[in-house]
């Protein structure tokens, strides 16, 4: 649990509700699969319930804990699932230094007994990337810009190394770091008014902290050209360049969220830790061996002058552009 997030809320049992069906198939306002066997809308209102005693059958518990002051990250424990939600709307949910080692820390100290995790963003955006207020505060001070730097790489590597699956739910904008966390997901479902930008590039900087987990998702080439286009593309695309497994209609897009968390709870949990892995093993080096390689190279970016003026000029237009 969450260290700065010890505070229990509320204990309930969520009502029982019937096996979804997990196939992915095209019914009347159903949804597309992006690829076989795997689908902008704002999340549903939170489940409510009495905290007053009552039976709990095992692992049907829900814990929900509010943003620490200053975090900016929601944590919930529900049955086997640990849910975090990126909680700062009225930034797009952009990650600064206190959200990320909140993220760090709820995903270092994963329960043996969680099975999957679902993350998320509140309000109109998934995730906006790195706050550039914050990051912006590091220019003059080496150090400090490789402290901040190294946050990033950290919080990005603890979602990395997360023993068991993690759904990443996408609606609204996606832009750099937000890129980066859904890339890192092993299912990304996406809303089909969904948008994914990596920004950086209009800002003087480059996007080293996603590139290995994005490059590992669509392919290296089509990685470098894209982040050097800072093009925004559509849900579609991204699920045709394999950046997105399922496009699901506004509307169905935290059923379905539901249906896929569900659907990989239904193995061996053992096993399923064990294919996670593995696969780390032989595929996830080159993330891991590239970390030390992106704190520098945006340590630099942030020393850079024609960075700064351009992130200056940014938030003198007030984010926009």
């Amino acid at each position: 649990m969450c260290s700065s997030l010890r505070r229990r809320v509320c204990l309930i049992a969520p009502p029982s509700r019937p096996r979804r069906t997990t196939a992915c198939r095209r019914s009347a306002g159903g949804y597309t699969s992006a690829r076989p066997g795997v689908g902008e809308e704002r999340a549903g209102p939170a489940r409510t319930a009495s905290c007053a005693p009552a039976r709990r059958p095992p692992n049907e518990r829900s814990v929900t804990m509010p943003p620490h002051i200053g975090t900016g990250l929601r944590v919930e424990r529900r049955g086997d699932v640990l849910r975090l939600t990126l909680a700062r709307p009225e930034r797009r949910n952009a990650f600064d230094g206190p959200l990320l080692d909140a993220l760090e820390d709820a995903l270092r100290t994963l329960a043996s007994s969680e099975r999957a995790v679902l993350l998320a963003g509140e309000g109109d955006a998934f995730c906006a990337g790195a706050d550039l207020r914050w990051f912006a505060g590091a220019e003059d001070d080496r150090s400090e810009r490789r402290a901040e730097a190294l946050r990033v790489s950290r919080a990005f590597a603890a979602l990395d190394a997360v023993p068991v699956p993690v759904v990443a739910r996408v609606h609204g904008a996606a832009v750099g770091g937000g890129v980066g966390l859904a890339a890192i997901a092993d299912v990304v479902l996406a809303s089909e008014d969904a948008t994914f930008q990596l920004a950086e590039v209009r800002v003087g900087l480059v996007p080293a902290m996603v590139a290995p987990y994005v490059a590992r998702r669509i392919g290296p080439v089509r990685a470098r050209a894209w982040a050097m286009s800072a093009e925004r593309i559509g849900a579609a695309r991204a699920a045709d360049w394999g950046l997105v497994d399922i496009v699901v209609p506004p509307g169905k897009l935290d059923a379905v969220a539901e249906e896929r968390v569900e659907a990989l709870q239904s193995g061996d949990p053992a096993a399923v830790r064990a294919i996670k892995a593995f696969l780390r093993d032989i595929e996830g080096r080159a993330a891991a061996e590239a970390a030390d390689a992106a704190v520098r190279a945006i340590s630099a970016r942030l020393a850079d002058p024609e960075a700064r003026r351009r992130i200056r000029a940014f938030l003198e237009r007030g984010g926009r552009g």
